[in-house]
């Protein structure tokens, strides 16, 4: 739903840019101001080039200054969820019925405990064979659930 709102916001903002230029051809230079120019490549170029220099920033910044992050995880994908550690290392088991949603993605199983919460499963680290069987378990997750149940 985001990345659809985003895709929205770039093509408006794209559709401005190419208004003020198109303008700009039929009218004299001066008759625009600098700043007007200014915004609009300014929409134009954040989303292409700014934005995710600024995401790798943030990042790298996340990353190096806090040290639980960089911690190993010991998780297992069982039939009824995933268990794993805490970092005082007492055992956690999230069902499969507690995840909002899943995603799939070439190198990537994403859970979602809510709509910007993801837990990233890596593909590398599960057996070939494994994949299908994840993906069979994972599809609990997507399917509706009644009104009412409880998420755990």
């Amino acid at each position: 739903m985001e990345a659809k709102r985003d895709a929205r916001i770039r093509g408006l903002s794209l559709l401005y840019v190419v208004a003020v230029f198109a303008d700009w051809h039929q009218q004299n230079l001066k008759s625009r101001s600098l700043l007007e120019y200014a915004i609009s490549w300014t929409i134009l170029l954040y989303p292409r080039f700014v934005s995710p220099v600024l995401f790798r920033i943030r990042v790298s910044r996340n990353w190096n200054r806090h040290a639980r992050m960089k911690k190993t995880i010991d998780l297992t994908v069982t039939p009824d969820g995933l268990n794993s550690k805490d970092d005082l290392g007492n055992r956690v088991h999230t069902a499969w019925r507690s995840f909002y949603r899943f995603q799939e993605t070439d190198s990537f199983f994403i859970l979602y405990f809510s709509p910007r919460s993801p837990c990233i499963l890596p593909k590398r680290l599960l057996a070939e064979g494994d994949h299908a069987a994840v993906r069979q378990l994972l599809s609990a997750v997507n399917a509706p659930k009644p009104p009412g149940e409880p998420l755990a």
